[in-house]
């Protein structure tokens, strides 16, 4: 490799020249200082500008980057004792985003699994252009994480990153920032409101950047998120995200904001290069028990009652609680489960004694940092929290006890959570627990997210309930009949608040006395 270049392919001096000099790739004019210069032709000129011309809204060529958004400072490059642990597929992708021949910026989304290092292909491309830049997260853990990264991957120092949100600084401090950090929701925010968080939100609107980085830019189609791209004046847009669909098919509303895909690698490429680790689904398919049943037959066309004893299946608290028994005890391993509605995430974690986490619930934080730097075997319990933004690498376990509703995107974030690369290479396990019932859509649910996980390279296997569940027994059935009556009786008298308290004191101790099955 040609003297002035680092073994990652990353120009030393790309301040002045901010594009990328990459091995196997065709060299671009200037390459290196031992090259002779060719001089800048007629008909390079006019080749430029038919390619911004067919690409007017994706291509950013660098000499028409507003002087507004240039970056007075040579700190926002690599970290050199970091530089050696950067992929070949995250330098790949940077270069995607990068036309060496005409100097172009191309905007568009990078299309990369989660666990394989989406935040560091972002990093990369701020250090390539060298501007002022603002990345848009979707949840404050991940700009909390976007930070802390930042500051590890850049020479950047903390007072040239600006948090936006309840941890902001001053809004004189954002004129200066190299990096400014939001959420969308933040973003969002209506422009008549008063007080220091809007003052500082109309700043970051009527800044100038070099770089607009949308994380999670799949959330971008949602009707309050549609119109950040075009409130934010930036020359160059990038998206991050591990899978760009959408229930109601609103992908365009993405190419059409941020650019085309410029870069997509699959799951299973990056497993047999040991980026990702190996998941296997496992889908436990559980029947209604008769107490239950008997209720959903009696009462046709209450869904609430009916969605509710769903949720409420005593057989998932059996698999739960004999799956943390599994990977406590044998496996000795963290087992995170996730839920859905909060109303089953409180009730299942009571009856388990286990610590849970939503985001409604004091000290989520403190109970999320203590499972994400635990080095003994534990369980946690959490809400949609966990779908973006939860980084346990150690994680090889995950339970996932809701199927009414999610996307085929929550799928595959939710599957992200386990499947960072094992130092010792082994599988990691993600398992669904479904209600089998006529009346129950929640299999039919599970199978659409399923099969698109499927056409990513993912395996499935489906577990016989006989196999992990022990029968509930006459006696139990009794017990489990009468509560789904008085739950039938309240919800038609009493608010739904009333009766959520009231499930909250009884249903807990009457799962507790289920019989237990050893895996």
């Amino acid at each position: 490799m040609a003297e002035g270049h680092s073994s990652a392919g990353i120009a030393e001096d790309y301040l002045h020249r901010p594009y990328f000099v990459f091995p196997n790739k065709r060299r671009r004019r200037h390459s290196t200082t031992d090259a002779p210069q060719q001089p800048w032709c007629e008909a390079e000129d006019e080749a430029c500008l038919a390619l911004t011309s067919r690409l007017p809204q994706y291509s950013c060529y660098i000499r028409q980057v507003p002087s507004a958004a240039t970056l007075f400072t040579t700190q926002l490059r690599m970290n050199p004792h970091e530089l050696h642990k950067v992929r070949p597929h995250q330098r790949d992708a940077v270069a995607a985003l990068v036309e060496p021949t005409t100097e172009c910026f191309l905007s568009g989304c990078v299309v990369l699994p989660c666990g394989s290092g989406k935040t560091l292909v972002g990093v990369l491309a701020a250090t390539v252009m060298r501007r002022s830049t603002l990345v848009v997260c979707a949840t404050l853990e991940q700009v909390e994480q976007w930070e802390r990264q930042v500051l590890r991957w850049t020479l950047l120092p903390r007072e040239l990153v600006f948090r936006c949100g309840s941890a902001a600084r001053p809004e004189n401090g954002l004129q200066e920032a190299a990096v400014v950090l939001a959420t969308y929701h933040w973003l969002s925010g209506s422009r008549e409101a008063e007080g220091a968080n809007a003052r500082v939100r109309r700043a970051v609107f009527a800044k100038t950047y070099g770089l607009l980085l949308m994380d999670e830019v799949h959330k971008l189609p949602a009707t309050a998120y549609r119109h950040i791209p075009r409130r934010i004046r930036s020359s160059w847009r990038v998206g991050l995200t591990a899978d760009m669909s959408r229930e109601a098919e609103e992908e365009h509303v993405i190419l059409s904001s941020v650019g085309p895909v410029r870069s997509r690698v699959s799951v299973a490429r990056l497993v047999v290069l040991r980026v990702i680790a190996r998941v296997q689904l496992v889908q436990v398919l559980a029947p209604l028990p008769r107490g239950f049943s008997r209720v959903v037959q009696d009462t046709p066309g209450r869904r609430d009652l009916h969605r509710l004893l769903i949720l409420l299946n005593p057989y998932k608290f059996c698999y739960l609680r004999s799956l943390i028994h599994f990977v406590e005890h044998k496996q000795r391993q963290k087992l995170l489960v996730m839920f859905e509605e909060v109303l089953h995430l409180q009730v299942f974690a009571v009856a388990c004694r286990r610590p849970w986490a939503c985001g409604k619930n004091e000290g989520r934080e403190t109970t999320v940092q203590d499972f994400q730097h635990s080095t003994a075997p534990c369980t946690l319990l959490v809400s949609r929290i966990s779908d973006t933004g939860l980084d346990v690498p150690d994680l090889a376990y995950c339970l996932q006890l809701d199927g009414l509703g999610g996307s085929r995107q929550q799928e595959v974030q939710r599957v992200g959570r386990v499947q960072r690369y094992k130092p010792d290479g082994r599988i990691s396990e993600f398992h669904t627990m479904v209600t089998k019932c006529p009346k129950c859509p929640e299999l039919g649910y599970s199978q659409h997210r399923n099969a698109h996980l499927q056409e990513q390279g993912y395996s499935l296997r489906q577990v016989p309930p006989q196999a992990v569940l022990r029968p509930i027994l006459a006696p139990l059935n009794a017990r489990l009949a009468n509560f789904a009556r008085q739950l039938d009786h309240k919800l038609s008298t009493e608010v739904r608040d009333e009766v959520n308290k009231w499930i909250l004191e009884e249903y807990p101790a009457l799962l507790r006395a289920l019989p237990f099955q050893e895996l």
